[in-house]
């Protein structure tokens, strides 16, 4: 019987923290999510379209949008690519995508030192809420982002940032245009 309760106790203090991880990680939401999580308001979205980005095998349509929930309003830059049974879409905050222009043109300048390294592999990225992008260099230097912080099918792959970045500038530009 003592055997009983040391095996029980250790299956106990071995699954229960990893079952407690994956329900916080599940209750995790977006920034969009959470502003649209609210309750007894009226919400309105309105939607302007930006460029479409040209990926390796893909294309990502992109929009601003602005969202009303009664008094409150806040803007998103929102990246959608198309899957077999619906779609992956990223929506990011304005001061998330202002960190993220930030961080794409310090990825530009690692990435310029990174070309003459030796290694066989790497990867450099940079998160914010559920949104990835970033590079890696394996015979050469390919850039990435991740829409969607869980599933798969929501990474697309562009041989150039530039096109990329200017349409975030772009993105920025409006929302403060629409401000």
């Amino acid at each position: 019987m003592k055997r009983f309760f040391t095996v029980l106790i250790a299956c106990f203090v071995l699954f229960v923290p990893s079952a407690l991880a994956a329900q916080e990680k599940s209750e995790q939401v977006t920034k969009f999510e959470q502003f649209l999580s609210a309750t007894g308001k009226i919400i309105r979205f309105e939607d302007t379209t930006m460029p479409t980005i040209k990926t390796s095998y893909e294309n990502v349509t992109t929009r601003v949008r602005k969202v009303s929930a009664g008094p409150d309003v806040k803007y998103f830059f929102q990246l959608e690519k198309p899957t077999k049974y619906s779609s992956k879409t990223a929506s990011l905050e304005y001061t998330d995508l202002v960190e993220t222009i930030k961080a794409i043109d310090t990825l530009i300048a690692y990435s310029e030192k990174d070309k003459a390294a030796t290694v066989d592999y790497f990867e450099n990225r940079f998160v914010a809420d559920g949104f990835e992008i970033g590079y890696f260099k394996n015979k050469g230097i390919s850039w990435f982002m991740d829409l969607a912080k869980y599933g798969s099918d929501g990474t697309v792959f562009f041989p150039d940032v530039s096109v990329v970045r200017a349409i975030f500038i772009a993105a920025k530009e409006k929302i403060d245009s629409m401000k």
